[in-house]
């Protein structure tokens, strides 16, 4: 019997369905109307980056300007440089007269070049900014906007623009610093958000300066910045830019340009669902008109699509169990076509993968799991505890014969592997059968066991192991070894398995440091 060509079913079938022309319309007139509110959302992104440029611009270019003015201050030079606790109050006086043309409440210091703060115009304790980078970038003669930084003062979350102040010979003999409170960035990046856009303003370090509308992207405080912006704040040049890239789940537009004096990162962000919404209701209305044409298409071309989508979707079910190893049967489809083929292959594909598997999942020495099969184990160990909403105490060990390398170079490798041998049946019988029990490498073992009632049952079991290790006999005569133990627990020392092997390698190292044959437990 030929074999009907499923490609013809499904070409006859969209001839039948007849809404080729429907389709084409509907999209054409979305894409324009999604490119036209994308160019408004660009330009309103654009605007709004714009005005914050340039208020981060003026706002530090006037800061530079006075107090490099200031700096010129032949009292603060000479003060800076005798120390001359006399002229305190002089000096104040010329630092707050200069705080007082921002009127903005931010603080002035004044630091000499061994990094202690002299004065201050807020009267906070005075600091010593040695580590401090915008105190370095001083040193080095150069004006400087920091990162976010905690002040040591006052515990608050600032940014800091400092300016060298030079003697009459043009060398560096301090410091002049005003401190900028981050609320004040956030306040005025709230001021330009709306219920569309999001505003985020970020250091050089791509730290969160200030956020508008945090209920959009669904941000807290604590929230990990998320990865576009990352990307975006790296890569970002001077010139206002955009890309598409989804936040949080949420597919966006991102502007976003770097201010030239501060090298702050500015990104907007317009969600497209807010642009979808637009252009939906205008897809509705024509999707209406052809509504009654594609019923009656849909009643002619459903015996049509049953039938075509049936082999395909039995196909379909059967290789998502093979795959979730729900069942081990072979695929039966009589479809007469290039499905039944389809099933042919699947039904090799996984006769091979499971005699593949019996393969790599055992030790060949030991018959014990390997590396990938423990882990798989653990992971499905894990998915099980998930599903069933219960939790059960779970200890991971790692075990090491002590000394094996010596033992296996004296007695050689014949009688090293009769060690691992016996060792890994009788480790093999210290646990339950619901237990994992695997070797990693040359003496190296690990055990999952799960379902403990307490860590003190953990804690048994490695007594027992160390002295199975103490007790192992070959040939009636005592093997001489011992075993090292390490214990991590789940999920106290972590959730992945990588992160639970680590933290029970750091436990067995400090088992080995303090003497060997003994167990040493992370948390």
């Amino acid at each position: 019997m030929s074999k009907k060509n499923i490609k013809t079913r499904l070409f006859w079938l969209f001839i039948l369905i007849g809404v080729l022309p429907l389709i084409v319309v509907l999209i054409c007139s979305g894409l324009i109307g999604v490119t036209q509110m994308e160019e408004n959302a660009k330009s309103d992104m654009r605007m709004k980056t714009i005005v914050i440029d340039n208020y981060v611009t003026d706002l530090f270019e006037r800061n530079f300007h006075v107090l490099h003015a200031t700096s010129y201050n032949p009292v603060l030079q000479q003060y800076i440089e005798s120390a001359d606790k006399s002229q305190n109050t002089l000096v104040s006086q010329i630092m707050n007269d200069t705080n007082w043309i921002f009127k903005d409440g931010n603080m002035m210091a004044l630091t000499g070049k061994d990094g202690n703060q002299l004065l201050r115009t807020d009267g906070s304790p005075l600091v010593n900014v040695t580590k401090r980078e915008h105190f370095r970038r001083a040193m080095n003669d150069a004006d400087f906007v920091s990162n976010i930084i905690r002040s040591m003062s006052t515990g608050e979350d600032i940014v800091v623009i400092e300016v060298p102040v030079k003697n009459n010979n043009y060398q560096v003999i301090g410091m002049l610093q005003r401190n900028f409170e981050i609320a004040a960035y956030q306040s005025f990046v709230e001021s330009l958000s709306d219920e569309q856009t999001s505003i985020v303003v970020l250091d050089r370090e791509a730290n969160i300066l200030a956020h508008s509308n945090k209920n959009l992207l669904n941000m807290s405080e604590e929230s990990e910045l998320p990865v576009p912006y990352q990307i975006v704040s790296k890569t970002m040049a001077g010139v206002f830019d955009v890309t598409r890239a989804e936040i949080n789940g949420v597919d966006s537009l991102i502007g976003y340009k770097k201010n030239s004096v501060t090298g702050w990162p500015i990104i907007i962000v317009y969600p497209y669902k807010y642009i979808f919404d637009k252009v939906n209701g205008q897809i509705i209305n024509l999707g209406l008109l052809g509504l009654l044409f594609a019923l009656v298409i849909s009643i002619l071309s459903y015996h049509f699509s049953r039938k075509a989508a049936k082999p395909i979707q039995e196909v379909l079910n059967k290789a998502k169990k093979i795959s979730e190893d729900v069942e081990s049967e072979n695929i039966k489809v009589a479809s007469n076509d290039e499905i039944e083929e389809i099933s042919h292959v699947l039904n090799e594909i996984r006769l091979e993968r499971d005699t593949y598997r019996q393969e790599i999942e055992r030790d060949t020495l030991t018959t014990l799991y390997t590396k990938g099969a423990v882990k798989a184990i653990f992971n499905k160990m894990k998915q099980n505890v998930n599903i069933n909403q219960s939790f059960d105490l779970t200890a991971f060990y790692l075990i090491e014969l002590d000394h094996f390398k010596d033992l296996n170079e004296k007695l050689g490798h014949l009688y090293g592997d009769r060690v691992l041998l016996e060792f890994s049946q009788k480790l093999r019988k210290c646990f339950r059968p619901l237990d994992c029990v695997g070797r990693l490498d040359g003496n190296e073992f690990i055990v999952i066991a799960n379902q403990l009632s307490a860590k003190t049952d953990a804690f048994r079991k490695a007594q027992h192991i160390n002295k199975i290790a103490r007790s192992l006999v070959l040939d009636d005569q005592p093997v001489n070894i011992t075993a090292s133990i390490g214990i991590a627990f789940y999920p106290q020392d972590g959730n992945l398995y990588e992160d639970l092997v680590s933290s029970a390698r750091a436990a067995l190292s400090k088992a080995k440091t303090e003497g060997r044959n003994r167990f040493y437990v992370k948390s």
